[in-house]
């Protein structure tokens, strides 16, 4: 029974998350995006990393020189093409493309690399997981960060995170090591690991968590992702040790949000941590009732692929809500 469910998610997690990835189609050099143009998503640049050609996408708006920079991080299996739809299916980051034309935001959407299980991911430090990576992401995401806001000549020092799944973890990861290049993270479907190779840090960051507490991949109380992907804290542990990191005021503000879907079988509650260090905030939102997805308005996941993730929570837009709390630091 084990190993027919490990296949069914394995058959299902690949349908349903992984994009269209031929790294045959990408030239050895791109060309530089012309700062100029209209707003313009260019796919599949590539730069250099100590000898390593990495790929992303880009997307500028029409002032990406003072435009503020958001990092849009794919999970395990993903790819930046999936992300964001390109590959024709179901998408909820892809709204990150609208409200980048509307806020003026440039969007970094890069590519994990390929694990020895043959699927694309991010190396987030734990030791606990079966098919792991050697890549240093962080020195590939701390350059492309870099390599972007020089490209564009950019004036607004804001940079943002956001990651799902594996890319959560890696978010968190930056996070720990490169915290003053960040103002604020934002986590979807994943909480802090258990066993990790990477130290802590103590610098605080504003940081937002979304989680489905009937997630059957990533638990929300925290033990052993499925399959075979190493061991987490409970989505509760992992906000508290952000508000203690942060120091961020205890008493907090409760908010359930109007269930507008009832047939999700899901509502949302947000709890709001502030006053943290460097004026830090803490927002949690308890998806009572959703899977392993991100709640999305307009992007519905097909029943098949729900059976394997769960619910999927169709009150909110995962993509405004973390803009609105970005949009407040």
């Amino acid at each position: 029974m084990q190993r027919i469910l490990f296949c069914l998610i394995a058959t299902v997690l690949v349908l349903g998350c992984a994009g269209k990835h031929n790294d045959t189609n990408r030239p050895d050099e791109q060309p530089t995006p012309d700062l100029d143009a209209t707003t313009e998503l260019f796919t599949d640049l590539t730069i250099d990393i100590e000898g390593t050609k990495r790929s992303y996408h880009l997307y500028l708006p029409g002032e990406p020189k003072t435009a503020p920079l958001v990092l849009l991080l794919h999970g395990n299996r993903g790819s930046s093409d999936q992300l964001l739809g390109l590959n024709g299916l179901v998408a909820p980051f892809k709204r990150w493309l609208t409200i980048a034309e509307r806020e003026n935001l440039v969007l970094i959407i890069p590519n994990g690399e390929t694990s020895s299980e043959g699927h694309q991911g991010w190396n987030d430090c734990r030791t606990d997981v079966v098919f792991d990576l050697e890549t240093d992401d962080v020195f590939f995401l701390r350059t492309l960060i870099d390599s972007v806001s020089n490209m564009t000549e950019n004036t607004d020092p804001r940079v943002f995170s956001v990651g799902i799944s594996n890319g959560g973890l890696m978010t968190m990861r930056l996070a720990d090591e490169i915290p003053n290049q960040l103002d604020g993270i934002a986590i979807v479907v994943a909480s802090r690991p258990v066993n990790t190779e990477c130290p802590d840090s103590s610098t605080p960051v504003s940081a937002l968590f979304m989680n489905g507490t009937d997630d059957p991949i990533l638990p929300y109380e925290g033990g052993h992702i499925v399959p075979m992907r190493g061991e987490l804290f409970s989505t509760l542990d992992t906000v508290a040790y952000w508000v203690n990191r942060n120091q961020a005021n205890t008493s907090t503000e409760t908010l359930e949000l109007p269930d507008l879907y009832l047939e999700d079988n899901s509502v949302v509650r947000v709890t709001s941590y502030s006053g943290g260090l460097n004026d830090t905030k803490i927002k949690h939102y308890e998806v009572v009732g959703g899977g392993h997805t991100e709640p999305s308005l307009a992007e519905h996941y097909s029943n098949i692929y729900k059976l394997v993730v769960g619910e999927q929570n169709r009150d909110i837009e995962m993509a405004d809500e973390i803009w609105d709390f970005f949009s407040t630091l």
